[in-house]
């Protein structure tokens, strides 16, 4: 295979920003929480942020998950949407630097960003704004890249609009027929309150590892984790449920183990979910047990953890 991992997902322009707790009330922000904000609300952050000091990185949960990959070695691809402008081709400049190969699409629109606010505290305000992520659809898969690749990897997160959806199914459809195993990742636990239906047939139809945690198999499975990792087992072959500091729960084809976390001393948990993502997929693709994976995962995780942001 040419291709370790064929990934689909938002690529958004992480812009970080130090500001202080008056800010953040004149925005009318709830200080540490995720905003879905419009377009209106991105220009007056934008305006906000025009004369201060600010950093640009590439994000979004599955980009990171595939620059992950790279950095320990794997050929990765990445798949998404943005628009025809400054910050697209910023993204896709700098996700080919990171040893990424790019499959991302860009067509006129604006490029999906998330503005991160950090108190003097260390408390994250961030604001995502999709824009053209939402329009990624099924031409905008790369049929032969994927067919190509050992694994195929997406989340929830693209059950955002119908496009999204009827590519992620399509590409899901030309891995099961080129025998490319699919992981899957739910990604939040209200995505899957309000698309559990939808996640429970794609799961027994495609889906070969779900990754979750906790709360997600719980709104999943409606059943705690030692049952519900029991349920999630019956519609995929093989899966795992991060636990944080108490390590994971990996269940392959009815066999269970529990894992322990590595020690750490944790500064900032954003993106540890992505990385240890990364770990599972780079050692399923290097032939490794799903066990050995998932420690993998979990040591590529307490890395990231002991660090601010996602800096690989």
């Amino acid at each position: 295979m040419k291709y370790d991992v064929y990934g689909i997902g938002n690529p958004l322009l992480d812009i970080n920003a130090d500001v202080d707790d008056k800010d953040i009330a004149a925005l009318g922000l709830d200080k540490g929480i995720m905003h879905l904000i419009d377009l209106e609300k991105r220009n007056k952050l934008s305006k906000f942020l025009k004369n201060r000091k600010i950093e640009r990185y590439v994000a979004g949960s599955c980009p990171n998950t595939m620059r992950a990959v790279a950095r320990l070695g794997g050929k990765s691809v990445i798949s998404g949407k943005v628009g025809d402008d400054p910050e697209g081709r910023f993204f896709i400049e700098s996700i080919q630097k990171l040893g990424v190969v790019s499959d991302v699409k860009s067509e006129p629109g604006i490029t999906g960003t998330s503005t991160i606010l950090v108190t003097p505290d260390s408390e994250r305000t961030m604001n995502t704004f999709l824009g053209n992520c939402r329009k990624y659809s099924k031409k905008d898969v790369d049929a032969e890249k994927l067919k190509n690749s050992k694994l195929f990897y997406t989340t929830g997160y693209m059950w955002d609009t119908e496009s999204q959806k009827e590519a992620v199914l399509y590409a899901m459809d030309i891995a099961k027929n080129n025998n490319v195993k699919v992981v899957f990742s739910l990604a939040d636990p209200f995505l899957v309150k309000r698309n559990r239906e939808d996640f429970v047939g794609i799961i027994k139809k495609y889906v070969d590892l779900v990754i979750s945690n906790e709360e997600e198999a719980r709104n999943m499975t409606g059943k705690d984790t030692a049952e519900g990792i029991k349920r999630l087992n019956e519609l995929s072959e093989s899966v795992i449920i991060t636990l944080g500091r108490k390590g994971s729960i990996v269940a392959d084809s009815g066999k269970i183990c529990e894992l322990k976390a590595f020690p750490v001393e944790p500064v900032d948990t954003t993106g540890a979910g992505d990385i240890y993502a990364a770990g599972v997929l780079y050692g399923l693709s290097k032939g490794m047990s799903l066990k050995d994976s998932a420690q993998l995962g979990g040591l590529y995780a307490s890395w990231i953890v002991t660090q601010k942001g996602v800096r690989l």
